[in-house]
């Protein structure tokens, strides 16, 4: 048998490997590219079905910010955990 094999009786797991800090940093990560990708969405079909002077005019200028400022934050974040893995790898290794 190989004894590289992973078994539930082992008593760990893959989310013990990771930091509780860099499971957060994903999921706030992809939460923030998905409400970006989500308000882009929301934005192109408002302006669509009803004009463009109603974003400004209904408030909804909020929901475009959301889609400028929410994708580089989430790309920053997922940068931010690659810089984090990469170098606790490097520790691990010495």
């Amino acid at each position: 048998m190989n004894e590289n094999n992973f078994t539930p009786s082992q008593g760990s797991s893959r989310a013990d490997e990771f930091p509780k800090f860099d499971r957060v940093l994903v999921y706030i990560a992809v939460a923030s590219i998905a409400l970006s990708i989500l308000s882009y969405f929301v934005t192109l079909i408002t302006a669509a079905i009803v004009g463009r002077d109603v974003l400004v005019a209904a408030g909804l200028q909020n929901i475009a910010l959301l889609a400028y400022v929410g994708l580089p934050l989430g790309f920053f974040l997922i940068f931010v955990l690659l810089f984090r893995v990469q170098r606790r790898r490097a520790r691990s290794r010495k």
